[in-house]
């Protein structure tokens, strides 16, 4: 295993993580069997993917043809590809999809098939297709010239996509991965040579002279900080992918100091592109970067904060960025037969292998270090057992706790397990942990099924102090209520914003089923978290004309306001995380219009399209 640059190790975690537990084997398996069956519906939803795609309106809106160009491009929609490649980043501690994002897929005239990611990164990893004018939410990126991410007909693309050509880079001709003292030495003819020579430069801190073996002068803007973004490409793609654009040379050998300049030498922003990194730039700032052509070649420049890059076209990021896949494999956090089977058939075609992704944690006995020796735990009836303590030193070691004496690590693991930091777990602990968590972050419930009925205990926590009952919306399975609370978990649990797993299911948009056999279970309504907000207040889910009666039949007001004075209106008016439906729904139960300035808040949030119902309401 291979040292991760300091410019990736922000995103090589979540590359992995997301393709260990995004994307299970079950899900894999189930989706491909739906899309050869034609089952678009199915695949989508078994890739965990809402598929919001009305065919007959489309016919009646565009014509036979275009929905026929739809219909076809939705048969082989590989979802589970899809979701593969998307967007992933760290969540806090964990990983989730890049936020408000907008991705188009194939584009029909001036309508597009398009995905659209939740707005917050806690909300369920559980994006959603739709037709139409594509949505422009703060990060808009186009794939539709590069379907080898979510075409099954053109996944096999991705090889000579990520720079193959009688090899794959960083591999030998048999797909062996290349020891470093047998990649090439200084500036290579090679075209696969130079993909390496370039990344082992950008890795070893020495961009410019990377950038520079390709043609292109690299400049760090003074309002740049740590240029993150200028170790992101793959250098010869780009050069390629530039040169096919044929872009003007800027006059007089200016420079792209910022988009202004570019519009000065020339007053055409085409005379330039955007590279903007897909994932990172929601919490860990990653520069985007100007290129232009000049006499020499080409210059790119590293925008600071205050550059808005907005006037150039971007440049897709597929056409230009590292692959996510070829980094995990080459940095030894990947295996071959680990891949999804499309990946692992584009990249490598002679591997004759079966899908074997990572291990998982689940093992029927864990060592833990106590004392000078090695004891052995494991699970049983949903508890950590010690098996070379008895009953009685258990007891003797809690009571000598209570005293203020050390205590033996066997006798910490349990409550480190259900309340303590993952460090103080032994290490099979913390990956079990992580992949229970994430299984049902990702909304896997029969991974989390599977590890409850081998007896693992179900009361971890995030570090945010939310239980698994508070990721019941993630799952969208109601039957597990009732072992969940068997287990030990309880209604009124509180996370560290003081939201009860209730609030959460209706805060992270949880279905009608979840909610109602919440409130069937006894769950209270009178809670409000730590802002003074309500059940109300957090009511973000599309289906809340069927949820908001249930409210208020328990006796929730719709002016209560909140610590800051808000009602729930004025509040879901303003969250990026409030289906539209959820905003009706209150004001077609006769939320008050006048408590606060509705339009304005609608207006400053951006939603004034999708609220547009609200403003003529108040007007």
């Amino acid at each position: 295993m291979r040292r991760i640059p300091a410019s990736l190790r922000a995103l090589v975690p979540a590359w992995r993580d997301a393709r260990r537990y995004a994307v299970p084997p079950r899900m894999v398996l189930e989706a491909t069997t739906r899309r050869e069956a034609g089952d678009a519906i199915g695949a989508c939803d078994a890739a965990q993917m809402d598929l919001l795609v009305d065919a007959d309106a489309v016919r009646r809106a565009r014509g036979a043809e275009v929905a026929a160009q739809l219909a076809d491009d939705l048969r082989h929609l590989a979802p589970d590809l899809l979701r593969w490649h998307l967007p992933w980043e760290s969540g806090g501690s964990h990983t989730a999809l890049g936020p408000r994002m907008t991705i188009t897929l194939a584009r029909y005239g001036d309508d597009a098939l398009y995905l659209t990611t939740p707005a917050i990164t806690d909300a369920r990893r559980r994006p959603r297709l739709r037709f139409g004018p594509a949505a422009r939410f703060s990060r808009t990126h186009s794939w539709d010239a590069h379907r080898h991410l979510w075409d099954a007909r053109a996944a096999g693309e991705l090889f000579a996509r990520a720079g193959g050509v009688d090899r794959l880079p960083f591999h030998a001709p048999d797909g062996r991965l290349l020891a470093p003292d047998e990649l090439p030495g200084d500036r290579p003819d090679d075209p696969v040579a130079l993909i390496e020579w370039t990344t082992v430069l950008l890795d070893a801190g020495r961009a410019a002279e990377a950038w520079a073996a390709c043609g292109i002068t690299l400049e760090i803007g003074p309002g740049s900080t740590v240029p993150g973004g200028a170790a992101d490409p793959v250098l010869p793609l780009l050069r390629a992918a530039l040169d096919r654009l044929h872009l003007p040379v800027v006059p007089d050998g200016a420079r792209a100091a910022a988009p202004a300049d570019v519009s000065e030498a020339g007053g055409d922003p085409q005379r330039a592109v955007t590279l903007v990194p897909t994932e990172g730039t929601s919490w860990y700032y990653r520069d985007p970067m100007l290129v232009a052509r000049v006499d020499d070649g080409y210059t790119a420049r590293v925008l600071g904060r205050g550059d808005t890059p907005a006037q150039a076209p971007e440049l897709p990021a597929p056409a230009w960025r590292r692959a996510p896949d070829l980094e995990l494999l080459r940095l030894g956090r990947l295996k071959p037969d680990q891949l999804h089977p499309l990946v692992r058939r584009a990249l490598f075609p002679a591997l004759d292998t079966g899908y074997r992704p990572a291990p998982t944690g689940l093992t029927d006995e864990i060592r833990v270090r106590c004392h000078a020796g090695w004891h052995r735990a494991g699970w049983r009836d949903g508890r950590v057992r010690l098996r070379d303590h008895a009953p009685e030193e258990a007891r003797r070691e809690q009571a000598m706790r209570a005293l203020g004496a050390p205590t033996p690590r066997c006798f910490t693991v349990e409550e480190a397990w259900r309340h303590g930091p993952s460090a103080r777990l032994p290490r099979r602990l913390r990956i079990l942990r992580t992949q229970m968590i994430s299984a049902a972050l990702h909304g896997d419930a029969d991974t989390l099924t599977a590890m409850l009925d081998a007896g693992v205990d179900a009361a971890c926590r995030l570090g945010d102090g939310r239980t698994l009952l508070h990721l019941l919306a993630h799952l969208d399975r109601p039957a597990l209520l009732p072992r969940l609370l068997a287990a030990g978990l309880h209604l009124e649990t509180r996370d560290d914003q003081g939201r009860t797993p209730l609030f959460a299911a209706i805060r992270y948009g949880a279905s009608t089923a979840v909610v109602r056999v919440l409130l069937d279970a006894g769950a209270r309504t009178d809670v409000t978290d730590r802002t003074g907000a309500t059940l109300l207040h957090a009511l973000t889910s599309p289906h809340a004309a069927t949820i908001l009666p249930w409210l208020r039949d328990a006796g929730l007001s719709l002016e209560t306001r909140d610590a800051q004075g808000r009602t729930p209106l004025f509040s879901l008016a303003g969250y990026p995380t409030a289906a539209p439906e959820a905003v009706r729904a209150l004001l077609e139960a006769g939320a008050d219009v006048r408590a606060g300035d509705l339009v304005g808040r609608i207006r400053s949030s951006r939603r004034a399209d999708e609220l547009d119902f609200v403003i003529e309401a108040v007007s």
